[in-house]
């Protein structure tokens, strides 16, 4: 009787056709996310810079209108805000500001600015992609993003009395409301907070003749006047 021998073979391990090519996948996206990031990081505070600028640009030419066209509806001179006292001998004795038409001013204004504000909120930049890697061959290439630019916060405005010397004798006096806005500047994956400050002229003259050391300037409400009592030191203002 004959014996039959076998043999144990091994079992070949069966290979997934689809793991190399899975893996070969998973280094792309893995390579493809670090490029990604890398590009995020060294692109962002371009971008940042350059949507501010334009929001500021746009924000900053509609603020200025809506501004000197409510100032030149109200048509104040200085002579309408300010009044100037003699004593006996001619000198200057006092410097004073009107109030109430100061205050006036400064609510129009304020709400001039407010409206701006509003049509900001409504309004949009089309900015191509090749601008905002501020690199000369891409600029205004490629599609557009849109830019918008929202209002955050109070708008926020303060008058201000500046002398400066004019020459022998002479004082420049002017009057200025410093006005400021923040708003954010939103573009698909980037926001940047932009702060939007503007300063306009109110009023201006040269006072011929010594001007008193100290000018005190009275803004606000009537229940806020003791709060907002400042002394200017014009010695100290002279250059």
């Amino acid at each position: 009787m004959s014996m039959r021998r076998f043999r144990l073979r091994r079992k070949t391990p069966s290979v997934n056709p689809w793991r190399p090519l899975f893996i070969k996948l998973l280094l792309v996206f893995l390579l493809l996310c670090l490029s990604v990031y890398g590009l995020d990081r060294m692109m962002r505070p371009t971008i940042q810079t350059m949507i501010c600028y334009k929001a500021k640009t746009l924000a900053t030419k509609m603020i200025n209108d809506a501004v000197y066209e409510q100032l030149e509806s109200l048509g104040y001179t200085y002579q309408d805000l300010v009044a100037i006292s003699k004593d006996d001998t001619g000198a200057i004795s006092a410097i004073e500001t009107d109030t109430i038409k100061v205050n006036k001013i400064k609510s129009s204004v304020v709400k001039a600015v407010s409206d701006v504000g509003t049509k900001l909120s409504e309004a949009s930049i089309q900015i191509p992609i090749g601008t905002l890697t501020n690199i000369a061959y891409f600029s205004a290439r490629g599609p557009s993003v849109t830019l918008k630019v929202i209002p955050q916060g109070v708008v926020k405005a303060q008058f201000v009395s500046k002398f400066t010397s004019a020459g022998v004798n002479q004082t420049h006096h002017q009057l200025m409301i410093n006005v400021s806005m923040e708003a954010a500047a939103v573009i698909p994956g980037f926001t940047s907070n932009v702060d939007i400050p503007s300063d306009f002229i109110i009023a201006e003259t040269v006072i011929v003749g010594d001007v008193p050391e100290y000018y005190t300037q009275i803004t606000g409400a009537d229940q806020e006047l003791l709060e907002k009592i400042d002394a200017y030191d014009r010695s100290s203002a002279k250059p």
